[in-house]
């Protein structure tokens, strides 16, 4: 992700965050994703589906925002038969709206000259291909669109698994275009900025997940990006999900580390950025339906300024929240996953100071 972002964009980072990417239950896994697709082509109808929906606000001291999330799936031997050769494709999309309730609000009153409100609507599809089992490829295409710009994107991915099926890589190479309002602003050293109309950007991605033993998942990843305004930035992430037997739950421990530093060049508003963040959840299973996910996130970006003479500045971030999955059936054995309803609710501070309520419910279906 790059952190030199528009005002307000961490708030419409955090609502993608808990409603489009719910954290997967993985512990206690018995057995490897191939023998999923196994399991799949012999007991599993011909195509599986599966659709979400997703509702969650969030509330600060300057805005009100919305954000409505939906996907929809299919997977099944729809272009090719054979072992490992099934094909997913997917439809996801997002609709937000966030109310200022302060016309001083930063990204009203310098961005959308003083509008009481912002919609931005986003939409992706993206199909993915077994070519054998435990090799994959996939691509993705998007856009959104607000009065802040318009943004598209497409992407290619490789997976595979090795070692007997329990290391698995998968590089993932994407470009994004953004077509945004163009500033001409005097930063406080009295240079003139004159930030692009259109911003082009490349990423490229390696992502590792090693199943160790029965109960430990290892997950590493490294990405790279490039864009058209901004120094080469690169980030790393490190995971461990450790299933507890005792208690029948899991520990998830992650953390991350992204640079983007180097000569920052008069179209940006932002000097060079370090950011750091550890995140720690607990997964609770209770009885054979509910999961309950109790979590905590700490991240801290340091900002050293473009501007000669200009302080370093600090922005970090706690963050406490709950997941509550409820699972309305268990008995669909030809998927990894399972129906179920889902609660989030959350509070995260910064030291702005700043503070920020959510929550919401969604729905998965499959069949």
């Amino acid at each position: 992700m790059d952190h030199a972002q528009h005002a307000g964009a961490d708030v419409v980072l955090a609502a993608r965050k808990f409603l489009l990417v719910v954290p997967l239950y993985t512990a206690g896994l018995t057995c490897l994703p191939s023998e999923f697709a196994r399991a799949q082509a012999e007991d599993s109808p011909v195509i599986t589906k599966d659709a979400e929906l997703a509702l969650g606000s969030y509330r600060e001291e300057t805005r009100d925002s919305v954000l409505t999330s939906f996907g929809t799936s299919a997977t099944g031997k729809m272009l090719f038969d054979g072992e490992g050769k099934a094909t997913s494709v997917r439809l996801g999309g997002t609709f937000k709206r966030i109310c200022f309730t302060d016309s001083e609000d930063p990204l009203s009153k310098d961005q959308l000259d003083g509008a009481d409100r912002l919609e931005e609507n986003s939409l992706s599809a993206s199909i993915d291909q077994g070519l054998q089992v435990g090799r994959q490829i996939g691509a993705v295409v998007g856009r959104t669109n607000s009065p802040l710009g318009q943004t598209r994107w497409a992407g290619v991915k490789v997976g595979e698994w090795w070692l007997l099926e329990t290391l698995q890589t998968v590089v993932d190479f994407r470009r994004t275009i953004s077509e945004v309002r163009a500033l001409d602003v005097t930063d406080t050293d009295g240079a003139r900025i004159q930030t692009p109309a259109v911003l082009d950007g490349t990423s490229l991605s390696l992502n590792v997940t090693n199943f160790t033993t029965p109960s430990t998942i290892l997950m590493a990843g490294y990405s790279r990006t490039r864009r058209s305004d901004r120094p080469d930035a690169w980030s790393m992430t490190g995971e461990i999900r450790q299933f507890v037997d005792a208690t029948n739950s899991a520990l998830h421990l992650a953390v991350g580390h992204y640079e983007n530093i180097g000569t920052v060049r008069q179209v940006s508003l932002q000097g060079q950025i370090v950011a750091n963040s550890v995140r720690a959840e607990w997964h609770q299973r209770l009885r054979e339906r509910w999961i309950i996910v109790p979590g905590y996130r700490w991240y801290l970006e340091t900002e050293n300024p473009r501007a000669e003479g200009a302080a370093n500045s600090e922005v970090g971030t706690d963050s406490i929240y709950l997941n509550v999955r409820w699972r309305y059936r268990t008995d669909m054995m030809w998927v990894a996953d399972q129906p179920e309803i889902y609660g989030f609710f959350g509070r995260y501070t910064t030291s702005e100071p700043r503070t920020v309520v959510y929550g919401g419910l969604g729905t998965r279906m499959l069949w």
